[in-house]
């Protein structure tokens, strides 16, 4: 599965809302896109003053868990 919260992504969908996106077992909170078949997320960078305009890819084991 593929969700992404860029609207031009083709797993853009209201589900990014609320789905829970782990990474190795770790909760991610500030992913923007997350792809479970490759493995990839694409996530903010936080910075020393809370602004959040870098993004970097982290690889590993991604879980995409939907609310029931």
């Amino acid at each position: 599965m593929r969700l992404s919260a860029d609207k031009d992504d083709p797993g853009y969908g209201p589900a990014y809302l609320t789905a829970k996106v782990l990474l190795d077992g770790v909760e991610l909170k500030d992913c923007i896109t997350a792809d479970e078949e490759r493995g990839e997320c694409l996530c903010f960078l936080p910075t020393a003053t809370g602004t959040q305009l870098d993004t970097e890819m982290r690889c590993g084991k991604v879980e995409i868990i939907l609310p029931s």
